[in-house]
């Protein structure tokens, strides 16, 4: 769908798989086999894995990216958009229903509570990189680049959450601290 220029929707979990070498990594084992995929399911379950993304116009002047909506002062941003003429700003999010899952886990068993927040955190990234491809099917594109990466202000995350609508369109809010709910949920330009 597309609402005043950002696109967005959901996707269904099996159009994308968990990178296991990040589920690794998360949980500190050096191999990840199949022995997690009922809590991979039972995460998968409870969330709703939606997106929203949108362009914007881009300028670099002495470290700063000028947006259409704002500008940020940023070298390593700037660095990265250095041949860039406009950005897309993106956010993804599994929904607040794996919040739930996550918050009832954490009460019943702390180890299983562990799992289940690094499957969410490795499955929301490869959300974000699936998204990544699909936008990358119609115009070159970057690494993605993250508020709080780098030098890169996580101030902007309300800039980009505003610009994004992500309020609908991804049920994505800030907290006075710029944290997100739901706490799966990535931001990135």
């Amino acid at each position: 769908m597309i609402k005043n220029d950002v696109s967005f929707g959901s996707v269904d979990p099996d159009r994308f798989s968990i990178n296991k070498k990040e589920l690794s990594a998360r949980i500190g084992q050096v191999d990840v086999g199949d022995e997690y995929d009922h809590l991979i399911d039972r995460f998968n379950a409870s969330a709703k894995y939606r997106f929203a993304y949108t362009r914007s116009s881009l300028i670099i002047k002495d470290g700063a990216c000028i947006f259409d909506c704002g500008s940020v002062k940023s070298d390593s941003l700037s660095r990265v958009l250095c041949r860039c003429k406009e950005v897309i700003f993106l956010a993804v999010s599994a929904g607040i229903d794996s919040d739930r899952l996550l918050q009832r886990a954490t009460i019943k068993n702390d180890y299983e509570a562990f799992l289940l927040d690094a499957i969410g955190s490795a499955m929301i990234e490869s959300f974000a990189d699936h998204i990544n491809m699909e936008i990358a099917k119609e115009i070159c594109v970057t690494k993605r680049f993250s508020p709080g990466y780098s030098d890169f202000p996580l101030e902007f995350q309300k800039t980009l959450l505003d610009r994004l609508n992500a309020d609908s369109t991804v049920g994505i809010s800030l907290s006075d601290e710029l944290l997100m709910t739901p706490m799966k949920s990535i931001t990135a330009v």
